[in-house]
């Protein structure tokens, strides 16, 4: 059964106060450090305890990949708030707790009959943004919510920015990912404390996105404000017709 063949898992560290996604997901499993453990039980969810010296996003992704059997993983950030369907004239806000995980059960279908080993949606609620005629993307990197197919890949073992890695390894091998357009999840990024907040210096967060320049020249660019970073990635999957 579907069910038996993937796993949704909840990272957080340092958030005990501010965790909202176990409303949404309260059969996850939730990963924290070992020392937070006692802090995490109002939540409800099943705790599974991380050790408290792997630090980081990275370091945090690959030890879940190799601690379940489970041929899906799920990870989901710890400030889901709601999931919007933007594929109408207006949104629809979502918390329905069974809605939610048949989307996910349907979206880890389509990744896997197709092929690809990474899978996600949309990180933007903007309606204008959505094409009706392209429904799915595959080639568009993921966060919030990441659904990883096997463990043909591992996470490059950095704090920060690792997701965006993650998807090039993808497409470079496999050339496809699947992105479901008509659903994004709501997060509260930057935000709340703990998480990656504890890593998140302009310094660091300067240093990891030059590694990642430099991992992946051209099909990577990123400029940096005082009050923003943009990060674009630039990988072509159709072939420019030439008449």
């Amino acid at each position: 059964m579907v069910k038996d063949c993937y796993k949704v898992v909840i990272l957080s560290r340092g958030r005990w106060d501010t965790i909202t996604s176990h409303e949404l997901f309260p059969y996850a499993d939730l990963v924290v450090p070992t020392s937070e453990k006692e802090k995490y039980k109002h939540t409800g969810n099943k705790i599974v305890t991380i050790p408290d010296k792997i630090e980081g996003l990275g370091g945090v992704r690959n030890w879940v990949l190799e601690n379940y059997d489970e041929e899906c993983i799920i990870m989901v950030d710890d400030d889901i708030k709601q999931l919007a369907l933007v594929s109408g004239v207006q949104h629809k806000m979502i918390n329905d707790v069974e809605y939610i995980k048949q989307v996910l059960e349907n979206t880890y279908i389509c990744a896997k009959d197709i092929g690809a080993k990474l899978f996600g949606f949309s990180q933007t609620i903007d309606l204008r943004k959505y094409k009706p005629y392209k429904p799915f993307s595959l080639n568009s990197w993921v966060g919030g919510v990441v659904g990883v197919i096997g463990r043909k890949y591992k996470f490059i073992n950095n704090k920060l920015k690792v997701d965006i890695d993650f998807y090039l390894q993808n497409v470079l091998i496999d050339r496809i990912v699947f992105v479901d357009l008509r659903y994004s999840f709501i997060q509260h990024r930057y935000k709340n404390k703990g998480g990656n907040s504890l890593y998140r210096t302009e310094e660091q967060v300067k240093k990891e996105l030059e590694i990642l320049k430099n991992k992946w020249g051209k099909y990577f660019s990123y400029s940096l404000t005082k009050t923003t970073e943009k990060i674009s990635v630039n990988v072509k999957r159709k072939q420019t017709l030439y008449l």
